[in-house]
C-alpha cells in the first residue's frame, strides 16, 4: 500500500468540482456537492466523502442522476411538505428541501418533510446541523 497523500480540503473541493462540471453539472451545484463530500471526509465519514464522486459521475452518464435538477414542491399542507428531488444531486435537493422545511417551521412550529427521487444525500447529519444552525433544534 502506498503512502497517504495529504491534500488541502479547498484544493480537493476544487478538483471534485471540476470533475462534476466536466460531467455537465451546473457550476454552483458541482461546488455545493463537492464541498459536502469533502466535509464528510473532514468529519470522519469517508464512506460518504469524495470517494463517492466516481459513482455520481457514472450515475450522470447512465441517466440515473440529473445534474441540474432542483427540488420541486409536490404537496404543501402547512406543516407537511412533500418534495420531489427530480433525481438531482441529493446534496442540492436535500438542502433545498431542508430550507423549505426551515422556512415553514417558523410559522407552523413543527414540520414533516418527505423528499422523494433524490440521488444519494451524502452525510445525513449535514441536514440536521443546518436545522440546528437555523434555530430549529434545541
Amino acid at each position: 500500500m502506498g503512502e497517504a497523500l495529504l491534500i488541502a480540503s479547498e484544493r480537493l473541493a476544487d478538483f471534485v468540482t471540476a470533475i462534476f462540471i466536466a460531467a455537465r453539472t451546473r457550476p454552483d451545484f458541482a461546488r455545493e456537492t463537492a464541498q459536502h463530500l469533502v466535509a464528510a471526509n473532514l468529519k470522519g465519514h469517508d464512506s460518504h466523502g469524495v470517494g463517492m464522486a466516481p459513482n455520481y459521475v457514472d450515475a450522470i452518464a447512465n441517466g440515473h442522476l440529473a445534474p441540474d435538477a432542483e427540488a420541486e414542491m409536490l404537496e404543501d399542507r402547512g406543516a407537511i411538505l412533500r418534495v420531489d428531488g427530480r433525481f438531482g444531486f441529493g446534496q442540492v435537493v436535500g438542502r433545498q428541501a431542508t430550507d423549505l422545511a426551515i422556512e415553514r417551521v417558523r410559522d407552523a412550529g413543527v414540520v414533516t418533510l418527505a423528499l422523494r427521487n433524490a440521488h444519494h444525500l451524502g452525510r445525513i447529519g449535514t441536514y440536521a446541523e443546518r436545522c440546528a444552525q437555523a434555530g430549529c433544534v434545541r
